[in-house]
């Protein structure tokens, strides 16, 4: 009898000593994972977009749809610039339309006016399916507008900068 108490004594005490070594466990698990979360957040914090780059951002993108209205409401010679599109979509003057874009939009960026707190290195202009304009590196980052060019509104004007 003596020798089967002291295997129930050990077979109790066995039980307490894995979840006492399981309890140091999760311990550790929750310490790495606390540890884990306060490194994120100061993650968070160091690397948010700073306030100045989000309202030069909206500065460009409300110049760029300024932009777009200006060129949506261009004459040339009592032809407005929506009429220039619709033969062109037709595959007249393209090549007038073309070289007018251009002029327009590499004026615009000579003047400075648009900023984006970087240099613009390029710009792809395209109204669909009819003209298709880039000119510089269009790559990185991008930032743009759009609006319609046709009274039925199936011609879009897509302008976007990249720097």
């Amino acid at each position: 009898m003596k020798k089967q108490n002291i295997t129930d004594k050990q077979n109790k005490s066995l039980p307490a000593r894995k979840s006492k070594k399981a309890q140091e466990e999760v311990f550790g698990f929750v310490i790495i994972i606390v540890m884990l979360v306060i490194i994120g957040l100061i993650f968070l914090f160091f690397y948010k977009p700073q306030k100045q780059d989000l309202e030069l951002e909206k500065n460009a993108k409300t110049k760029i749809s300024n932009l777009l209205y200006s060129i949506n409401s261009y004459d040339s010679g009592g032809v407005s610039f929506q009429k220039m599109v619709e033969e062109c979509n037709l595959g007249e003057r393209c090549n007038a339309l073309s070289d007018t874009l251009s002029d327009m939009l590499d004026s615009a960026l000579e003047k400075g006016s648009l900023t984006v707190g970087k240099q613009i290195r390029g710009y792809s202009f395209d109204i669909t399916d009819t003209i298709n304009l880039t000119k510089g590196n269009l790559t990185g980052n991008m930032i743009g507008s759009s609006v319609p060019v046709s009274s039925s509104g199936d011609l879009i004007a897509r302008l976007n900068f990249y720097y």
